[in-house]
């Protein structure tokens, strides 16, 4: 659903949702692959491997709660950082990301000034 164009519902006001993070972990603490029947896997000699910044792993969202949509996200795409007013005395800054539930919701969720709300749900 999350992939093909869809028309999105806004939702004015935006709705207070409560959201669960979870953070990435860098590849070194993943567990081992399990491969494909048949499939050797051959890990790459330790001179060729390059670990990952905890820098880069940033958290995600893994569920949600609000009153229009709610579930564990089994689809999320984002961030996607704007700001403004950089100059001013008041700046603003806010992250979107775009979810898809285990029950097929599309949400566009946003975190503003350490609040989390649903602002659109595609019909």
């Amino acid at each position: 659903e999350l992939l093909r164009p869809t028309p999105l519902r806004r939702l004015r006001p935006a709705v207070r949702t409560t959201v669960e993070l979870e953070c990435a972990l860098p590849a070194s603490t993943a567990p081992d692959l399990v491969p494909f029947p048949g499939v050797a896997v051959v890990p790459a000699p330790a001179s060729e491997t390059q670990p990952v910044a905890p820098a880069t792993a940033f958290p995600r969202p893994v569920s949600l709660q609000g009153a229009v949509a709610s579930g564990r996200i089994t689809l999320a795409l984002g961030p996607w950082r704007t700001s403004g007013n950089w100059w001013d005395a008041a700046p603003w800054q806010r992250e979107e990301w775009e979810v898809q539930t285990e029950r097929r919701q599309v949400v566009r969720l946003v975190h503003h000034q350490g609040e989390w709300t649903m602002e659109g749900i595609a019909d």
